[in-house]
């Protein structure tokens, strides 16, 4: 540490009468120069330091860095303090007072608070400075790195994860006419946790083509979009409607979404005519096997009915409670309430129906309607 040993010897001796004769020692016979014994200096610093990541490394979590301090040289240090120029960066523990050859220590720390920018960027890179004061009083330095021997800038990994969520939503149920309008609500977010960049939301069926700059983790962008209807529209009865997104990540990467909206038609079709065919065969071809009533089944226009058929005598045969010309239909066999043997057929012949139904009139209103005529039976 003093970079030198200096000392003096005394030589003593008697002369013939008895007498000490004495010498202080020299560098030459001439002189009482001490001796001063020249040692090498190598004063040396090196930091290193070290990342730990809190949470799972998202923003307003904390690094904590430890500074490692070793004595790589041959001579004490003393008044060891480390510096980081890093904005946010807090240290604690210095200065260490002194720091023997050979010896290493790890009181000074560091936290910093992870901010939106570091997430973009995917890292924090930085180094500190540790500087010392030699036996001397000259300064001694290290830039910080991954070990001893380097001066490799700390590099902390944060985990990058890109998302894009679109949803588009109707707000109009559906439609029923031509011209009518559609409105859609789309609404795009970034649910991933780094900053997005030229975001381009498209909807080709309204015409929706814009671009916004920048859009960051958690934030949201809303449009209102409107579309009239066609009659391809009508035709197809529903209209479905995708909306894309696209973005850029900071690390130049394209993400992408879409979703859509599918819009039904509610479209009223007019009422088809009572028609009663008053022929039918049930012998078993298949072919005109029951007796049919046009449009009785299209219960929206013509709600309730009923069905009577006398034979020629006017013997109640059949009569039954919303016909439907399937499983409630006259198939040529008696249901009625006379004694007749139900499970043979009704003879060919002329028979006479009578149909009550009810309808719907322009205003809603129920409206009593009667049908009768001949029915002709043949096998």
């Amino acid at each position: 540490d003093a970079g030198k040993v200096v000392n003096t010897a005394l030589a003593t001796a008697k002369d013939p009468k008895g007498n000490d004769v004495t010498d202080i020692s020299g560098t030459t016979v001439t002189n009482d120069t001490p001796t001063d014994t020249p040692l090498t200096q190598t004063p040396r610093i090196a930091l290193v330091k070290t990342a730990a990541v809190g949470g799972t490394g998202k923003v307003g979590d904390v690094i904590t860095y430890t500074f490692a301090v070793t004595n790589t040289g041959n001579t004490t240090l003393t008044n060891v303090i480390v510096t980081d120029p890093m904005v946010g960066l807090t240290i604690t523990g210095n200065p260490i007072a002194t720091l023997a050859v050979g010896a290493s220590n790890s009181t000074i720390k560091g936290t910093y608070t992870i901010t939106q920018a570091d997430i973009d960027a995917g890292k924090v890179v930085n180094t500190a400075l540790a500087t010392a004061k030699d036996p001397k009083g000259d300064s001694v330095t290290d830039i910080s790195g991954t070990t001893v021997t380097n001066d490799t800038p700390t590099d902390t990994p944060l985990t990058q994860n890109p998302s894009l969520l679109i949803v588009k939503t109707a707000t109009t149920e559906n439609y029923t006419n031509v011209g009518d309008i559609l409105n859609y609500t789309i609404k795009v977010t970034n649910n991933g946790n780094v900053t997005l960049s030229q975001i381009l939301v498209t909807d080709p069926l309204t015409g929706l083509s814009t671009t916004v700059d920048k859009l960051e983790p958690g934030m949201s962008k809303e449009y209102i979009q409107s579309y009239l209807v066609t009659q391809n529209d009508i035709n197809n009865l529903s209209v479905t409607n995708i909306a894309y997104v696209k973005a850029t990540t900071p690390k130049n990467q394209e993400i992408s979404a879409s979703d859509d909206a599918v819009v039904e038609a509610a479209i009223v079709l007019p009422c088809g005519n009572v028609v009663v065919h008053n022929s039918f065969s049930p012998n078993g071809d298949g072919i005109n096997e029951v007796f049919t009533i046009d449009s009785i089944t299209d219960t929206t226009c013509y709600p309730n009915n009923t069905v009577e058929i006398y034979n020629r005598w006017g013997v109640l045969v059949y009569e039954v409670k919303d016909y439907d010309n399937a499983n409630r239909a006259f198939k040529g066999f008696s249901e009625g309430r006379v004694t007749i043997n139900q499970s043979v057929g009704l003879p060919v012949g002329t028979y006479f129906y009578i149909l009550n139904y009810t309808s719907v009139d322009g205003n809603g209103q129920l409206v009593t309607n009667k049908k009768d005529g001949y029915l002709y039976l043949t096998r």
